[in-house]
């Protein structure tokens, strides 16, 4: 029986090495495709983040701020901003690669031109809610170590002239098809941002960076720490990611804090405000 239990495993792991040899790799499109999976993930949900930025131009200064932000989908996202307290209430809509801002007292939101996005913490949500499975070509242009991780290198060209980068070049892990590293050309070719994906963690939406690290390199050269919490499913109603819809949610967020007895209002209960302005216990 010896005999013939070795044959047996030694051909089983001859057939398996075979297989292995002639699978067929995965293609540009299915990388990207996994990769986004996870990174702008086609769910309804809500995370909570902080942002601390550094700005090395000529003067070094440091900033704080901490936001909500609900998605539908991978192309609708409300964000609010929590602090400053000055601006507790503000929103940004980012809906169909267009984007509104509604600051605390004002009486309508207006459309952010394309070079308004360019630069800070829009900018930064324009890069963490980007999807790059729209608009783009992709191609595999080999594999290369990000942080000692073997990774796939993307290379995506836009389809339109609009688009606000000419070039992204993405790195995703060969392990899971983790994002790892973003960067993102001008149309000069330079180099104007660079993202990169750290501090995997499992949770409600499965495994999903919370930890994101930016570096622009403008005239203000800024770098940005995100760092997300509270990352769970939540539905807000369709009409809340509109410019209209942006009005019941930031009255309902003044409303909410307003009754609250101390703390932040967690989102859920400003969601509730929304659908029924009586109900703010």
């Amino acid at each position: 029986m010896r005999p013939f239990s070795t044959v047996t495993l030694l051909a089983a792991l001859l057939l398996a090495a075979a297989f292995a040899a002639n699978a067929k790799p995965p293609g540009a499109e299915q990388i990207l495709r996994k990769a986004e999976e996870i990174r702008n993930p086609d769910l309804d949900y809500a995370v909570d983040f902080t942002i601390h930025g550094v700005s090395r131009g000529a003067v070094v200064q440091e900033r704080d701020a901490s936001y909500s932000m609900v998605a539908r989908g991978k192309d609708r996202t409300v964000i609010l901003m929590r602090s400053p307290e000055q601006l507790y209430g503000a929103l940004v809509l980012m809906a169909e690669n267009r984007y509104w801002m509604l600051l605390p007292r004002a009486s309508k939101p207006w459309e952010l031109s394309g070079a308004q996005m360019m630069n800070g913490d829009v900018a930064t949500g324009d890069l963490a809610r980007s999807n790059l499975t729209r608009g783009y070509t992709v191609s595999l242009s080999g594999e290369e170590a990000v942080d000692g991780e073997v990774c796939f290198r993307l290379e995506l060209q836009p389809e339109s002239d609009a688009a606000r980068y000419t070039r992204i070049v993405y790195w995703v892990a060969k392990k899971g098809f983790l994002p790892r590293k973003l960067e993102h050309y001008g149309r000069t070719g330079e180099l104007r941002k660079t993202v990169l994906y750290g501090d995997y963690r499992k949770g409600a939406l499965g495994l999903r960076s919370m930890r994101l690290d930016i570096e622009s390199f403008d005239e203000w050269k800024e770098g940005s720490t995100l760092s997300f919490a509270n990352l769970r499913k939540l539905e807000v109603t369709p009409t809340s990611f509109t410019p209209d819809g942006m009005m019941a949610f930031r009255d309902a967020a003044l409303a909410a804090r307003d009754t609250a007895a101390a703390g932040d209002v967690p989102l859920e209960r400003i969601v509730r405000a929304m659908a029924s302005p009586s109900r703010l216990e």
